[in-house]
């Protein structure tokens, strides 16, 4: 019975995220026609290099930074999604929650540390933590090698995946999330360059991947707040 539930909980995931991601095709196709040739010549220089972060098959992700695979047994296993780590950069400490924790969707649930700098990624579902990858204390950077597979962070056993299922994003709904977070944080990132934000170290770089390594505190509890903490609630 569980199984079928599971299955049952992703084919109605999957079908909502098809109507979804066609809704979203004409209203971009709709804008774009409005737009035309209007848009200005004059853009300002881009932060260079380009994310392609990897969104894989049957994984669901959460704006929390996180993703969840839903397992026949009942289980789920969370990870990282491709594109924090990216931006992040370094990992020295990956500190996730302990067997038998409980946690709620939303809730801060594994420590990231890259030096003085600390961030929290946030639980994707409601339930009761069963394991942890024990890898992670003497291995760091499992999750930026391997997001989806050997860096996995934690398994929990759902509450209410039946209800948490319609705050996570799969497949080309999950695509479009992660395109248009990392244009926004490109953005963002450019209004922190040009209001003066301090940089650690290689000032004169543009580039965009593993800018948060070169960034001071202050970019970190902004950029928080703005891409981690809160999420559902300002979609």
């Amino acid at each position: 019975m569980v199984a079928l539930s599971v299955i049952g909980i992703i084919i109605a995931a999957l079908l909502f995220d098809i109507v979804v991601s066609q809704i979203k095709q004409a209203i971009r196709r709709s804008r774009r026609k409005k737009r035309g040739a209007s848009a200005g010549t004059s853009e300002a220089k881009l932060l260079e290099s380009r994310i392609d972060a990897k969104i894989e098959p049957g994984v669901f992700h959460y704006r929390g930074q996180t993703w969840c695979h839903l397992r026949p047994d009942g289980n789920a296993v969370v990870g990282v999604n491709d594109l924090i780590h990216r931006i992040v950069g370094r990992f020295d400490e990956v500190r996730p929650p302990v067997p038998g924790q409980y946690l709620r969707r939303g809730e801060k649930a594994v420590l990231v540390r890259q030096g003085d700098n600390e961030l929290y990624l946030l639980s994707p579902l409601t339930g009761t933590v069963s394991a942890v990858n024990e890898k992670l204390a003497s291995e760091p950077e499992l999750p930026k090698n391997d997001p989806y597979g050997a860096g996995w962070l934690y398994s929990i056993t759902p509450e209410e995946a039946d209800y948490d299922i319609s705050y996570l994003m799969i497949m080309r709904r999950a695509e479009d999330w992660v395109l248009r977070e990392t244009e926004r944080m490109r953005a963002f990132f450019m209004d922190l360059y040009h209001k003066g934000a301090a940089v650690k170290s290689a000032p004169d770089t543009n580039e965009f991947e593993g800018i948060l390594e070169r960034l001071d505190g202050k970019a970190w509890v902004i950029f928080k707040d703005q891409f981690i903490y809160q999420q559902e609630w300002r979609s």
